[in-house]
């Protein structure tokens, strides 16, 4: 078998259920690296902030799983099992963390789209009103904080942050 990449790889992000089992459409292909080549393929695009944020974003081109090729399928992720989800969330983590200084607003950014229900306008509406609300700065930056470190659910936050460490490990 094998290792994923954290405990919750294969549940569902509402319920926290395992989903991989025979009442589910997900397989696990124990000998595909597919989600690898797919994560080092934006990895090696090098993307800009705009460029990951429009390809990123739900149904983009890199929405792992949304994308037919990988619906449904786990596979290796740097040797380590993963989900589609968990390798796009794996990729963000990557991609913040690539970002060095800027990497809380990015996390910032991906927990206010989150609580924005992953809808671009809705969070470009809330991010504006969030600028513009009559609240203390000292306040604003604590949501800040709170908004980039729990913003977005569990299972998304440990791929993120799988990502941030393998960054690390590799720079």
């Amino acid at each position: 078998m094998g290792e994923s990449i954290h405990i919750f790889s294969f549940a569902n992000s509402t319920t926290n259920k395992i989903i991989a089992n025979a009442n589910t459409s997900i397989t696990i292909d124990f000998n595909s690296t597919e989600l690898t080549d797919a994560v080092q393929s934006i990895i090696d695009a090098n993307p800009s902030l705009s460029e990951y944020m429009k390809n990123a974003q739900k149904n983009g081109i890199w929405d792992l799983k949304k994308q037919e090729k990988y619906k449904h399928k786990g596979s290796l992720l740097f040797g380590k099992y993963a989900s589609p989800r968990d390798a796009g969330n794996f990729v963000a983590g990557y991609f913040s963390a690539s970002r060095g200084v800027f990497s809380p607003t990015i996390d910032f950014g991906y927990g206010f789209y989150n609580l924005s229900g992953n809808n671009t306008t809705r969070t470009c509406i809330n991010a504006a009103l969030f600028v513009m609300a009559p609240i203390p700065l000292s306040y604003k930056g604590v949501a800040f904080v709170l908004i980039g470190q729990f913003g977005e659910n569990k299972i998304s936050r440990l791929s993120q942050r799988a990502g941030k460490q393998f960054y690390k490990s590799i720079h």
